[in-house]
């Protein structure tokens, strides 16, 4: 999975690679763990680009949690207007 651009202002993309699931849950949290956004995608392609538009979050430190069935993983973000 890739994520760009680093940093983020108006919106973030996510990239899967052949570690791509069936479906998977997407969340980005602030630091205090408050969750900001939630989504989940159904039927996921390998290269296909997921965008999230970050224009509304508040300048900072996100983290972007991505679940599937049989794995988590955790990238930071960040995003400055």
């Amino acid at each position: 999975m890739v994520i760009y651009p680093a940093p983020s202002n108006n919106r973030i993309n996510s990239l899967f690679g052949n570690e791509v699931k069936v479906s998977i849950l997407l969340n980005i949290n602030d630091v205090t763990s408050r969750m900001i956004y939630s989504t989940e995608y159904n039927d996921i392609r390998q290269g296909q680009v997921y965008s999230v538009k970050t224009s509304e979050f508040n300048e900072g430190i996100y983290l972007l949690n991505v679940i599937s069935a049989d794995s988590r993983n955790t990238r930071k973000i960040v995003v400055r207007h």
